[in-house]
């Protein structure tokens, strides 16, 4: 599956096992775009970095601040080579999927790795072929000769690193269970049956994978972890480490290991079972799945030999080799789509000089990814083959962007844009506002300006020179191909999410008192907008609000709740509130203008007369009442969400982005107009994100929402009130092994799959018992709103067809009710106008007709392009999961699924039909709907209660193909008011306005064909 340039697509929905990438037969890869397993969660990923102290056998500490490199390889076998170190990322950095994915290949290479704190030349040269990391059979057959043992293992382990079960509850759990099972018999007491955690995560080779790294606490230069002779810092002679009293047991009390708890078995290669790569989740048509990532920027990188570096052309050099582009996010859903490459000490965060000390060995590992690459041996590829490994970008919030890359931050004078050159003295300006209103900067004289600010004396000098230019030394430059201008990227979450709609809802309307709070006798916009969410159903992959949002009450929003509110809720509310309050707040502020134009002619005659306060100074003016609700502000909100429905899409297509680019535009105008004192930054550097768009593709790609979920895992783990460094180890420690174990449990898990059924030599009991347990483990990782390769989860093993949109379930054998025969009659004469079909009951049957066959299979749920559709538990009831869209002779309609089935009707050519039955809303055309009318993005509309139509008089049939559905939708049941006629806007609690009468209760809708999930 190649596009037009010969790059291969990525499916971010599908999952492999190690050998996948490695055994593909292409080189170029799609950029950033979060698979669904990525490089830290193969127990092959070993490339981290973190920052911790350590206490060594001499009486030594690491002083304040450390780092730690991984040393482990993936074979755990001290006969392995090791290989060059690989890429190493200032917090997590998140692989691009390469065929069906490439993180595997990444994270094999980077496992290998030995870090050296040394010249390029003291390092292992990458021609030495890597071999593979045991199978998680082998690992587990060798764990214990008991194989119900080893399921208890994978229990106990999983407890503990994912729901952090105490390590001596878990040791516990195995004495109590190992002391039960002898007593039983089934157990003697010499069987290799391990009683302590430890030993059983030493044995599946869970182990430390890092090496640690001292830091300087004055200047934040690393140095190798090497306490003797009390060395100091080569700059700032600041000691590295400091003194502690350390209690030191006897070498042999230390080495003492119990007889069953032997850790030292390593996996034996000679009876190794040869994994058969696999789709662990096999999902979709991967060609129309996926996003489009025609991006220009990766069409143009150079490689190494001053070629393309994405290169599929079948007379390249050298066909076999792979090359894989990356991101590097800092500063940080599911974690473990990313390489935990390292963490920065605490508490304070690193200045932009003190980040490139940091910086510094992850550049050199990347010029030699880049230059020389890795070699990998694979089943394909014995002898090895090579990978090289491209920065495409660096992606994260403004603040850490400028230390990373070398720029001025947002308080300069000039330069504060990564991108154009706008002045500070420009904000709040319409050329600020205006899209490509600025000459864009220039990557090469950014990266000489670094250089000239390298080269200065002293930091005085240093300071004067930043003053000057805006521009600090990034390590970044050392890459021959990073242009530091074009490939640094102002993370869209941060800018868009957490920037542009916070500001909008809580700067603009919340403390401007647009939607104000109730009163202890009157309820206001807030308490409405509240009501409106109480009835919103939505599929539960869209993120909730919470139920106080707007009071303080209701806590900080996420980005993936700012994302909820901007695409989802606000453009179906917000319209709703301005205009039954909006009337009603233009009178009121007419109101305070006439008496604040009294007192203020009161004041000016005043003065005219000479009157002056007891201080001679004048009577200062009282300020102007400022509008509550802007009359043209919903409607300026709304052009917002359109041009985010089709920003923030899972794909773009090329014609829309003119019209978003208009969308935008005429926001950012109107909210200059509207409330000039609350633009920020944040409203210039998204004038920006259609060159970002048209470099990287579609945000989903690039932005950093799996990097900010790390922050959450990590904060997850017990830490035993570590500080002084340690915590940080225990954050690294923790998440390396949780990713470890998951990959070996979904090698296992697929067991049944990837199995050479001609072979049954090698299938034992235990191996089927350990993949079913496997899954159950894994099964409990899922969540309601994760991705899609947790939504798709249960169905892995019953749909392994990559030509379907969709999957089902195995779904029950029934007889299908009366009532709808007609309709499936209907659809059938529809779509095999030449095969006649006749019902049970006809009297007559034509020559070579067949009956209608009334038996069906019904299933509980249908996967469709990512989506979890769930049947409808009746009509008008709550059903956040059943409500979808469909177009039917050019109109788009919606509806309320009610059966989700797998039919087979004899006389009529293919396989089995999987179809719908579908009951169609009822549409309303008496609503004025004139608002949303020039925002079809928004996809709203309006239908009657609880009415659905009659598939035998009017609108689309009853039963349609799956593949029909469009997307899926939310419904919120509102009442149509009309304005509000007396002062509520008030704030004396005793003018208790008189609401309207409300007039009817509608159903709305709006549409969710480009929202995507986020977590």
């Amino acid at each position: 599956m190649e596009d037009d340039m010969g790059y291969e697509r990525s499916p971010s929905h599908c999952l492999l096992s190690y050998e996948d990438l490695a055994d593909s037969d292409h080189t170029a890869v799609e950029p950033t775009a979060p698979p669904s397993r990525s490089l830290s969660e193969h127990r092959a990923q070993e490339v981290l970095i973190a920052p911790l102290p350590s206490s060594s056998s001499n009486g030594k500490d690491l002083a304040d601040h450390a780092t730690v490199e991984p040393t482990a390889t993936p074979s755990r076998s001290p006969s392995e080579p090791r290989a060059h170190p690989n890429l190493n990322n200032d917090s997590a950095s998140r692989a691009p999927s390469c065929e069906e994915h490439p993180a595997p290949d990444v994270a094999h290479a980077s496992s290998h790795e030995e870090h050296h704190h040394a010249p390029d030349a003291a390092r292992a040269p990458p021609s030495i072929p890597i071999d593979m990391p045991p199978p998680a059979r082998n690992l587990l057959d060798d764990s214990s000769d008991v194989w119900y043992w080893r399921a208890l293992m994978l229990l106990c382990i999983w407890l503990h690193l994912h729901y952090h079960t105490p390590y001596r509850a878990c040791t516990l759990i195995l004495q109590v269970i190992r002391f039960i099972f002898v007593t039983l018999g089934l157990l003697t007491s010499d069987s290799d049956a391990l009683v302590t955690l430890h030993t059983a995560m030493q044995r599946l080779q869970l182990r430390d994978n890092f090496e640690v790294k001292a830091m300087c606490i004055a200047c934040s230069r690393l140095y190798d972890n090497n306490p003797e002779g009390n060395p100091l810092c080569s700059t700032c002679k600041t000691p590295l480490f400091k003194s502690t009293v350390v209690s030191k047991q006897p070498e042999a009390a230390q080495n003492a290991v119990p007889p069953s708890d032997n850790p030292t078995k390593v996996p034996s290669r000679a009876n190794a079972k040869t994994a058969v790569p696999q789709l662990q989740t096999p999902y979709s048509i991967l060609s129309t799945q996926l996003p489009d990532y025609d991006g220009n920027l990766w069409k143009t990188l150079p490689g190494p030999d001053g070629k393309l570096f994405f290169d599929n052309r079948p007379d390249r050099e050298d066909p076999s080799e792979l090359r894989i582009g990356v991101t590097l996010g800092f500063d940080g859903y599911q974690s473990r789509n990313l390489i935990l490459c390292g963490l920065t000490p605490g508490p304070k965060e690193l200045t932009a000089d003190e980040l490139q000390h940091f910086m510094k060995e992850y550049i050199t590992d990347l010029l030699q990814l880049y230059n020389e690459g890795i070699i990998l041996k694979t089943p394909l590829f014995p002898q090895g083959r090579r990978v090289r490994v491209i920065l495409l970008a660096v992606c994260c919030d403004h603040p850490a962007l400028c230390r990373m890359a070398g720029f001025g931050d947002h308080n300069t004078k000039e330069g504060f844009c990564s991108r154009c050159k706008i002045k500070h003295a420009d904000l709040k300006t319409e050329a600020d506002m205006t899209i490509g209103a600025f000459p864009l900067r220039n990557g090469d004289k950014h990266q000489r300006l670094g250089q000239e600010y390298l080269q200065q004396a002293d930091t005085q000098a240093r300071e004067s020179f930043f003053k000057q230019h805006s521009t600090w030394y990034t390590e970044l430059s050392r890459l021959p191909y990073f242009d530091a201008v074009r490939m640094t990227v102002i993370d869209p979450m941060y800018n868009i999410l957490l920037g542009i709609v916070k500001t909008q809802w809580l700067d603009a309307w919340i403390h401007e008192n647009a939607f104000r709070g109730r009163t202890s006798k009157v309820p206001r916009e807030l308490d409405q907008i509240h009501e409106y969410l109480k009835t919103f159903e939505m599929p539960r992959w869209v993120a909730r609000l919470p139920k106080d949002v707007g009071y303080p009450a209701g806590g900080s929003l996420t980005a993936d709740e700012w994302k909820g509110m901007a695409l989802n809720y606000c453009p179906a509310i917000v319209p709703l509130i301005w205009d039954e309050w909006q009337p009603l707040a233009e009178e009121a502020h007419k109101k305070k203008m006439k008496t604040w134009q009294k007192k203020e002619k009161a004041r000016l005659r005043r003065i005219a007369m000479g009157k002056r306060r007891a201080d001679d100074g004048d009577e200062p003016a009282a300020p102007k009442p400022k509008p509550r609700m802007h009359a043209q502000d919903a409607d300026n909100f709304l052009s917002l969400a359109s041009a985010l429905k089709i920003i923030l899409a899972r794909s773009i297509d090329r014609a829309d982005l003119p019209h978003a680019r208009q969308l935008l535009q005429d926001y950012l105008l109107g909210f200059l107009k509207i409330h000039p004192t609350h633009v920020k930054p944040n409203f210039h550097f998204v004038t920006h994100i259609f060159e970002q768009i048209e470099d990287y593709g579609p945000v989903y790609g690039f932005w950093t929402f799996l990097t900010e979920r790390l922050n959450k895992v990590l904060k997850s783990y017990a830490t035993n009130n570590h500080n002084g460094g340690e915590l940080e180890v225990t954050f690294f420690r923790a998440f390396s092994r949780e990713v470890q174990l998951r990959c070996l449990l979904n090698e296992l898990a697929s067991f049944d799959v990837s199995a050479d059924l001609t072979d049954q030599s090698n299938t034992t009991s235990g191996d089927q018992t350990a993949a079913q347990i496997a899954r159950l483990l894994l099964k409990t990782d899922s969540d309601q709103r994760g991705t899609v390769a947790a939504l798709a989860h249960p169905i892995a093993e019953l749909e392994h067809d990559l030509s379907s949109r969709f999957s089902l379930d195995a779904g029950a054998l029934h007889s299908l009710a009366r009532e709808r025969q007609h309709d499936l009659l209907v659809f059938y004469t529809c779509k095999y106008p030449l095969a006649p079909i006749v019902d049970i009951t006809a009297s007559t049957r034509p020559p070579n007709a067949h009956f209608l066959n009334v038996n069906i299979h019904v299933h509980n749920y249908v996967v469709l392009d990512g989506w979890c559709i769930f049947p409808s538990r009746g009509a008008g009831k709550y059903a956040p999961d059943s409500i979808i869209q469909a177009n039917f002779a050019n109109m788009r309609y919606v509806g309320e699924i009610f059966q989700i089935l797998t039919y087979v009707q004899p006389g009529t050519p293919g396989g089995p039909n999987h179809i719908l039955y579908v009951r169609w809303f009822s549409r309303l055309t008496d609503v004025d709907t004139s608002i949303w009318d020039p925002y079809p993005e928004l996809e709203i509309g309006f239908w009657l209660h609880k009415s659905y139509l009659n598939p035998s008089q009017s609108g689309p049939p009853a039963f349609i193909p799956i593949s029909d559905v469009v997307s899926q939708a939310c419904r919120i049941g509102i009442k149509l008011n009309s304005v509000r006629r007396n002062d509520a806007d008030s704030d004396i609690e005793d003018d208790i306005p008189e609401a309207s009468v409300p007039l009817r209760t509608v159903w709305m809708t709006t549409g969710l064909s480009r929202d995507v999930c986020v977590v």
